[in-house]
């Protein structure tokens, strides 16, 4: 998949005004993050005090690599990351993976 960055619209809110940032979206294609959330994190990662990432996908395909090329685009330690496929979205098990996800996030030292 091409790494390309595309046009994104101007931002609105700084992303410097806030002590944590989430950033996530579906897997696009089979492995890749979305060229709009890309481009913002290229745009803004030196405004970006703190940083999680999630990502939800329909299939059995890992987000791995797509939460890793996230993590390498920052460059910088990440608070966390969220992988949720579709079909177990609301099962037991991941509603804990998302109160463990945003217990994370909201502890986050500021």
């Amino acid at each position: 998949m091409k790494r390309i960055p595309t046009d994104i619209d101007p931002i609105k809110n700084n992303p410097e005004s806030y002590n944590v940032v989430l950033i996530g979206g579906p897997l696009w294609g089979f492995k890749g993050i979305a060229p709009a959330s890309r481009t913002y994190l290229l745009q803004n990662k030196d405004k970006i005090k703190q940083v999680a990432f999630f990502m939800t996908r329909a299939g059995k395909r890992s987000s791995d690599p797509a939460l890793n090329d996230l993590k390498e685009v920052y460059g910088k330690p990440v608070l966390g990351t969220l992988d949720i496929m579709q079909k177990d979205l609301e099962s037991p098990e991941t509603t804990e993976q998302i109160a463990s996800f945003v217990k994370t996030v909201k502890n986050a030292k500021h």
